[in-house]
């Protein structure tokens, strides 16, 4: 909160100072008073924000197609870029119900930009899945898809789980009747628990 309010930092830098000089605080007291100067000082805001622009929008690079990526390799950048998105939160914008207030993204840009990359993800999902030429490469597409969300229950990105499951029931996807017949029993038990979770 201190970071997004300059006239609060700086009133808080000054309480802080002026605890420093009571000779009645404890060692504690005094460790603590220093630790929050420091800590507030520092310029590690911008660092994350500059770290999270980086992951958001890298430089580009030759694409890999999708068959070629590792479930793990997708499970854990979609993890690292959700944990990244969530550590960047600040409470003022849940606080305030910034999202749904029509300058939402002056507000709450951390919470616009969580929708805007769920909804991201889902669309890639879907675009895949349909993106394949014939049942068989879709039916891979999907398990595929299946192992990644499951991959990313595992590491508690239940995000992650939750972009891939709202692809699942997108009207286009969950029409492709001869694709889900064609779906393994095992996977089909999969996507049921993690729709159910």
């Amino acid at each position: 909160d201190f970071h997004t309010n300059p006239k609060l930092k700086e009133m808080v830098l000054e309480l802080l100072q002026d605890m420093l000089f009571n000779n009645h605080l404890i060692a504690a007291e005094h460790k603590a008073a220093v630790a929050i100067i420091k800590q507030l000082e520092t310029a590690e805001i911008d660092e994350k924000n500059e770290q999270l622009h980086i992951l958001l929008y890298p430089k580009q690079v030759a694409n890999a197609a999708f068959d070629q990526i590792a479930v793990s390799d997708l499970a854990e950048q979609m993890t690292l870029v959700d944990h990244k998105l969530f550590c960047a939160l600040g409470s003022e914008e849940l606080l305030l119900h910034g999202w749904m207030k029509p300058d939402r993204d002056d507000l709450a840009p951390n919470v616009a930009l969580i929708s805007r990359r769920f909804n991201e993800m889902r669309r890639l999902v879907i675009t895949e899945i349909l993106s394949q030429p014939n049942v068989n490469a879709r039916v891979q597409c999907i398990e595929k898809w299946c192992t990644v969300a499951d991959i990313c229950r595992y590491l508690r990105n239940f995000n992650g789980v939750l972009q891939i499951m709202a692809a699942f029931v997108n009207s286009s996807v969950y029409r492709l009747k001869l694709t889900w017949d064609r779906i393994s029993k095992q996977n089909k038990q999969v996507i049921n628990k993690l729709q159910n979770l």
